[in-house]
């Protein structure tokens, strides 16, 4: 990644996928000595930068990184844990869509490079129309546990560093309480699969 390679801005630095309940959404996950504030100028930044390189993707580099993404979707899970786990999940968020991968990836061969643009640029970029962005910061209590504004030592000449977009001011959440009581609620998501729901309840029944 970016900013782990070139920036060298954290001990971990990891983006993907977030899903839960039905929603979904992309994240990134820093562990650094750097104070927050920074962190998230350049996250913001490698996010802009990202906006650039998509853009710039000629549709034969699409298509490879497509198929690549497809050939992993299928890929079968190698321990029954991991098969049981995505199972589990389907049950626990009343989706019931066990033949998910098979599904999505129908879905993913049908997508062009424009669809994926638009889609990155309304939801994730700075500025896009249905965005929503979340900070959670986690500070150390020990000495300079705040991190510091700025590495102190001097990038690499090729790391193409770029100012950060401008942002509206951000809102800190004083309560989270309060902050969760008056967001509104997703609507509850239709199982794919119908399932009749039977009541096992006998009291003739004997063990």
């Amino acid at each position: 990644m970016f900013v782990c390679l070139q920036e060298q801005l954290g001990y971990i630095v990891w983006s993907g996928l977030r899903r839960s309940h039905g929603t979904q959404g992309f994240r990134v996950i820093v562990q650094s000595p750097f104070s927050p504030e920074y962190l998230d100028q350049r996250i913001e930044a490698f996010l802009d930068k990202m906006k650039d390189h998509l853009t710039s993707l000629t549709d034969e580099e699409f298509n490879r990184h497509r198929d690549a993404l497809i050939d992993r979707r299928l890929e079968k899970p190698k321990k029954l844990s991991a098969l049981t786990m995505r199972w589990w999940t389907e049950i626990v968020c009343n989706q019931y869509n066990f033949n998910r991968e098979n599904v999505e990836v129908e879905c993913l061969r049908n997508i062009s490079k424009q669809e994926l643009v638009d889609h990155y640029m309304n939801y994730i970029a700075a500025g896009g129309r249905e965005r929503a962005k979340l900070s959670v910061q986690v500070l150390s209590r020990a000495e300079g546990g705040a991190g510091s504004d700025a590495p102190s030592s001097t990038p690499p000449q090729d790391a193409e560093l770029r100012p950060p977009p401008a942002l509206p001011q951000p809102e800190k959440v004083q309560s989270v309480s309060d902050f969760k009581a008056y967001l509104p609620l997703f609507p509850h998501v239709k199982p794919y699969e119908d399932v009749e729901t039977t009541s096992f309840v006998d009291s003739k029944a004997k063990l």
